[in-house]
């Protein structure tokens, strides 16, 4: 159940941070961010000391305290907080999921490469899917923002295959298989980039993910692979330009700017499915007729549920 302001909790959390930090006036607090199916939200206990246990990130923990609010987001006041054996839970009661069935994703994701005419880009994505399968079962897509969620990372490029086939039949002058490709690869890369628990909180970065990043990792890896199975020059170049540029423009995070059609359009993808969701987010615990508090990866907007 979503938490709101002036409730009083007893409940388990997944906690996926804990740090000791002090105020400006030299006393301790513990900063706590707390997650569960429904909630990532922060909490304070104040008044923190030594000598009370230390609480490990990445554990669960019965939280009590009472829900208030800081800056227009609900924030726990924490009495006490008391270990739980992890054993006796069903983790995934804790942890948030993306909404959908990881097995059947994966087999209609399999089932649409089988499809493809270009039996070069057919065998390039299934390899690729498959050396990664495992992890697409529970890998986020982010640390924060969209689909940062277990499972995220296949939800998020399942949304946008559904999007580029409707797409390519309004638009036959699109090559379906290469902008296929460029969805289902674009973001198996951030594999690499995130720190992610087997739960599938993502954590951080990797020290790879800093310092090089999914687009870039993504190309490498690909370019390998076209070496492995022998794929054509032609191919390599547009399934790597397509991933270098997926994220538009270098302030983004573009290595290169689009400058195929497939190219233009699996950037328009990943940025319409990533806004649909933040939207759906940030009205998710709104009342119709109201703004939702300030949502900063739309850019630190309020956005409006509308009544219809």
């Amino acid at each position: 159940m979503k938490l709101k302001a002036n409730e009083n909790i007893d409940r388990i959390f997944f906690v996926k941070k804990a740090e000791v930090k002090t105020t400006k006036n030299g006393s301790k607090y513990l900063d706590l961010n707390l997650v569960d199916k429904e909630n990532d939200i922060s909490g304070k206990m104040w008044d923190w000391d030594d000598s009370k246990p230390t609480i490990e990130p990445m554990t669960l923990q019965r939280i009590i305290g009472t829900v208030g609010e800081y800056g227009g987001q609900p924030q726990i006041t924490v009495k006490d907080i008391e270990p739980v054996d992890e054993s006796t839970v069903d983790m995934s009661e804790y942890v948030p999921c993306a909404e959908l069935d990881i097995e059947l994703t994966l087999k209609s994701i399999y089932t649409l490469i089988y499809e493809f005419e270009n039996l070069e880009l057919s065998r390039l994505c299934e390899v690729a899917v498959e050396r990664v399968e495992e992890q697409l079962r529970y890998y986020p897509a982010a640390v924060s923002c969209h689909d940062a969620v277990r499972g995220g990372l296949i939800h998020h490029t399942y949304n946008m295959l559904q999007c580029a086939m409707r797409i390519c039949s309004v638009y036959p002058s699109i090559n379906s298989d290469l902008l296929f490709t460029g969805v289902i690869l674009h973001d198996l890369a951030k594999i690499d980039e995130l720190e992610t628990t087997p739960l599938g909180i993502a954590t951080g970065y990797t020290p790879k993910g800093n310092l090089i990043g999914h687009l870039v990792l993504g190309a490498m890896k690909i370019d390998k692979l076209c070496d492995e199975l022998n794929i054509s020059d032609e191919n390599r170049m547009l399934v790597e330009h397509m991933l270098l540029s997926h994220h538009g423009m270098p302030e983004y995070g573009a290595a290169k700017v689009p400058m195929l059609l497939e190219a233009q359009v699996l950037n328009l993808l990943d940025e319409l499915d990533a806004k649909v969701y933040e939207f759906n987010e940030a009205v998710k615990d709104t009342e119709p007729g109201t703004m939702s508090p300030k949502v900063f990866p739309l850019g630190n907007i309020s956005v409006y549920r509308h009544t219809t």
